[in-house]
């Protein structure tokens, strides 16, 4: 069951590389406590299966995203990053996103 899904004010295609990440928390529900407090999570959500939690990991570069992906290990969470883009969407639907 999907639960404590997290938006903060950003939007994903605002730094120029990112990369989803798949998150395997201390004890359930921690995921969401935490990422609020990094800038560079623009969203989240918990996810059945495997594992508990996935994120969009962004940054100014690549080590920029490498450095959070660390930063997030540094909390003995087991990570592990999917193929990482470079950021890019059409800026027309800004406006019509989630209304």
């Amino acid at each position: 069951m999907v639960y404590n899904g997290y938006k903060n004010g950003y939007w994903w295609w605002e730094k120029p590389a990112g990369t989803w990440v798949l998150m395997k928390e201390k004890k359930l529900g921690y995921a969401y406590d935490y990422t609020k407090k990094w800038h560079w999570i623009t969203s989240g959500a918990s996810i059945p299966g495997d594992w508990d939690y996935m994120a969009w990991v962004e940054g100014e570069n690549w080590q920029d995203v490498w450095n959070h992906l660390y930063e997030l290990k540094s909390e003995n969470v087991e990570v592990q990053a999917q193929v990482p883009i470079k950021s890019w969407w059409n800026q027309s639907w800004k406006d019509k996103w989630w209304y």
